[in-house]
């Protein structure tokens, strides 16, 4: 599972996979769609678990994550033009 921004992508090659989030399903994606989910992390600790089914076998990965946003400040480069005169 990674962390994209806006979501989490999942790379598997299992024919379904459903993402939970927190307990919470975020909904089941096929393969020919491709595992991204549109996810809306708020700060602190989440529990991230994928519950995917291969040829009629269930498996699972899960882990945890801590997210926190940061704005993005952009800084003007205090620059002093050296040349000769």
């Amino acid at each position: 599972m990674v962390m994209r921004a806006g979501g989490v992508e999942v790379f598997s090659n299992c024919d379904e996979v459903e993402l939970f989030v927190d307990g919470k399903s975020h909904g089941k994606l096929k393969k020919n769609t491709g595992y991204v989910w549109s996810v809306d992390f708020t700060d602190g600790m989440h529990e991230l678990r994928a519950v995917g089914i291969k040829q009629g076998k269930i498996v699972t990965d899960q882990q945890q994550i801590y997210y926190q946003q940061k704005e993005f400040h952009q800084q003007k480069a205090n620059i002093k033009p050296k040349g000769d005169g």
